[in-house]
């Protein structure tokens, strides 16, 4: 987090995505000192540099100045956790057993283009808190006390460990926030979300235009696997959504078209509320590490997971009727759990030949049945 001075007024641009659409601009007067997050703050060092009087780390001033209480009943807490959906909805177990099992009032503030996906939670106090603050959210004068109590702030948790024994998310969140993750009991290991009227308003208009009930979303380019998947989902009798935020590959679109049970979705309406909906709402999920595992932990939706550069354990260790394929013994690196879009070449054993992650190719068609078997069985 960064803590920004301004000598002047001035407007800045919140940097919300990889779109324009995403941005938003926010009106500063001079002599307002606000907090940031890590990247608007870089950005702001860059693009705006003559309106900065001062930049500088905010965290440690605040944990040089405020301490961490020994009891939270009736304290106002405030979370914030960056980057995807799937983060987020880890998170949400933080506000749901600070609140449960500490007695705190939870505040959850977030980057503008999240603030949706957070209404409805039920374990956060009002609407969530948007970016920037000033600095009197968080420090006073001397014998004032802050309006927060307390501030925990996870720009990262896990994503600058690149160890082959990356522990689970939930544990190292758990212990971030200075608990041993070993006394917590596993129902907080899991994410929370809470519906809208709205949101089954439009679920049930969107089910009806489209005529089908289980969903299945993938987004990985291991074409053969997904394919093989499909066929038996299909042999089986389930009606079966696909769905991406990108437009489909050919190769899956005509496999799909021979498939009388299949369906392509370009997107859902709703934005993030929509499909979060639709995918807690479905009979059976099928998905590579995203955030789709984390919507079926909500509800124990019974799940599939295809996993490549993560592993299971790191992410889904506590999500009840979830089963993984996941082959580490096909690369000496895995997991290498990277984060990036393109392949770490230089661990990779085909090198920069690689087409995609050498761990999906250890799955085979009498492991996908079993595997849809077993699953099946867990739907209601």
């Amino acid at each position: 987090m960064k803590l920004v001075s301004f000598n002047k007024s001035s407007y800045f641009e919140h940097v919300l995505g990889n779109y324009e659409r995403d941005s938003m601009y926010k009106s500063i007067n001079p002599g307002e000192r606000v907090v940031v997050n890590d990247e608007v703050g870089i950005s702001l060092a860059v693009k705006s540099k003559e309106s900065i009087e001062s930049i500088s780390d905010f965290m440690p001033l605040y944990y040089g100045q405020v301490q961490r209480p020994a009891k939270f009943r009736g304290k106002k807490v405030l979370f914030y956790r960056g980057r995807g959906i799937g983060d987020q909805l880890i998170i949400t177990c933080l506000s749901r057993f600070f609140t449960e099992k500490l007695g705190a009032i939870c505040f959850q503030l977030c980057d503008y283009q999240q603030e949706a996906f957070w209404a409805g939670n039920p374990y956060i106090h009002n609407l969530p808190v948007r970016f920037p603050l000033g600095i009197d959210a968080f420090l006073r004068g001397r014998g004032i006390k802050s309006y927060y109590d307390y501030f925990f702030a996870f720009e990262s948790v896990t994503e600058w460990i690149t160890e082959q024994e990356q522990g689970n998310v939930y544990d190292h969140l758990f212990s971030l926030a200075g608990f041993d993750p070993d006394n917590i009991e596993q129902s907080y290991k899991r994410p929370v979300w809470g519906y809208l009227d709205q949101d089954i308003a439009m679920w049930k208009i969107w089910k009806e235009s489209i005529g089908l009930e289980c969903k299945k979303e993938t987004e990985i380019d291991k074409k053969s696997v997904i394919i093989k998947i499909l066929d038996r989902l299909n042999d089986i009798g389930l009606k079966i959504i696909c769905f991406d935020d990108k437009p489909c590959d050919p190769e899956l679109l005509t496999a799909m078209s021979f498939r009388k049970n299949c369906q392509f979705v370009q997107s859902i309406p709703g934005g993030i509320r929509g499909v979060a909906t639709a995918l807690v709402k479905s009979s059976m999920i099928v998905s590579p590490d995203s955030m789709a595992l984390h919507f079926a932990a909500v509800f124990a939706t019974p799940a599939i997971g295809i996993w490549g550069p993560f592993s299971p354990e790191s992410r889904c260790k506590y999500y009840n009727n979830q089963f993984h394929l996941y082959h580490p013994e096909k690369c000496p690196f895995s997991p290498c759990f990277n984060y990036k879009n393109s392949f770490p070449i230089e661990k990779c054993p085909e090198g920069k030949e690689t087409l995609t992650c050498e761990v999906f190719n250890g799955i085979t068609s009498e492991e996908i049945n079993n595997v849809i078997n077993e699953c099946v069985k867990k739907i209601k």
